[in-house]
């Protein structure tokens, strides 16, 4: 606990050392962040199926998280607009190389493998990278909401669910026990109610002084939302894990794993930010 707590609290640190730096020097900043998740996330996922493909897939795989976030920087930077229909272009290049690869190899048993890393995460964080050249203040809360609500939904989840697993004597109800066996119902109405908390508290401490035109119910909903599709996430990692046999995608943040065991439910609820401010700007 004392290792997981430790490790947490510098993520955390590092988080909010590049805000101060979007915020106060360049948001350009923001994006060696999200480039060094997806870089190191890339590399984790693809090396959970490395058994199963062969040596070029994987190494397109993290070709592909080194550099998809270069690619989309260079186009926005020449071409406003356009960096994220170049980075789709880019990673569906990849996609179809390693696809033609498997069918002149004859090696399609472990195509879904191989495609894997291409899309996850990268094409979530390529999402959030947009958001982070939304005008302000709608890039900076939505890309704090996310990274807010999802820690708070992580780690209520966590809280309600071991709390109410000993009160219980570990007689409760799983929430997806295939996927994860050790995820509750509990924990998961905790987390729901952990990042619509943290909404709130962006909400009452950030409106002011921004002067954010929009009603405390946005932000609950906000929280709600993005706290759901955390989990989702976080269920969506619990089944690469499974599939891969697995129980950390890594071990750079001892106590919680790898890079892609803390931003599995970030990188979703950043795909989910971007539409959201979207459509509010409209």
């Amino acid at each position: 606990m004392k290792t997981r707590t430790i490790s947490g609290a510098c993520f955390v640190a590092i988080i909010t050392g590049f805000f101060v730096l979007r915020q106060h020097v360049d948001a350009r900043f923001f994006l060696v962040l999200l480039w060094l998740f997806c870089a190191i996330g890339t590399f984790e996922t693809a090396r959970a199926g490395k058994d199963k493909t062969t040596a070029f897939e994987f190494y397109s795989g993290v070709v592909l998280g080194v550099t998809i976030l270069p690619v989309y920087f260079a186009i926005e930077t020449l071409f406003t607009a356009y960096g994220t229909v170049a980075a789709n272009f880019y990673i569906t290049l990849f996609a179809a190389v390693i696809f033609i690869e498997a069918l002149i190899a004859k090696k399609t048993e472990g195509l879904g493998w191989a495609l894997l890393p291409v899309f996850y995460p990268s094409i979530f964080l390529v999402l959030m990278t947009r958001l982070n050249y939304f005008e302000e203040p709608f890039g900076f809360i939505g890309l704090l909401l996310v990274f807010v609500i999802s820690p708070c939904a992580d780690t209520m989840a966590y809280l309600v669910g071991m709390t109410y697993g000993k009160i219980k004597k570990g007689n409760v109800k799983k929430l997806c026990p295939r996927l994860s066996p050790n995820k509750t119902v509990a924990g998961a109405i905790g987390g729901l109610i952990g990042g619509t908390a943290g909404s709130l508290i962006v909400y009452a401490i950030f409106k002011p002084d921004l002067g954010l035109n929009l009603p405390v119910l946005f932000f609950a909903l906000t929280g709600l939302i993005l706290a759901l599709f955390t989990e989702i996430g976080d269920l969506l990692e619990s089944f690469v894990k499974r599939r891969a046999g697995i129980k950390d995608m890594g071990k750079i943040m001892p106590g919680h794993g790898g890079i892609m065991d803390r931003i599995d439910g970030i990188s979703l609820a950043g795909a989910v930010s971007l539409i959201i401010f979207t459509v509010i700007r409209l």
